[in-house]
């Protein structure tokens, strides 16, 4: 599931902050439905979830919108103002 996160959340994990304005927060469950991860990702203005789609592969893609600049985990990544994203994650 991909969402916008708004100041804090606690999904089972522990406390999830957004890191400005909204964050992109993904979550998975098991098929037994456990909690399978929560992690957040953000810079210190706005990101916007836009679609999420499963591949054959059992990646994931998400394509969404930042403002300015977004970290996902590997160092910020800065554009220009209103700019689109592409996120693609392992299956694991």
């Amino acid at each position: 599931m991909a969402a916008e996160l708004y100041g804090t959340a606690d999904l089972g994990t522990g406390d999830l902050t957004s890191a400005g304005y909204s964050d992109l927060l993904i979550v998975s469950w098991a098929t037994d439905g456990t909690l399978r991860c929560a992690r957040t990702f953000g810079g210190a203005r706005s990101e916007a979830t836009g679609i999420f789609v499963r591949l054959p592969t059992n990646e994931t893609v998400l394509v969404g919108e930042m403002v300015n600049a977004l970290d996902y985990g590997d160092g910020e990544v800065v554009g220009d103002g209103h700019d689109m994203f592409v996120l693609r994650f392992a299956a694991d």
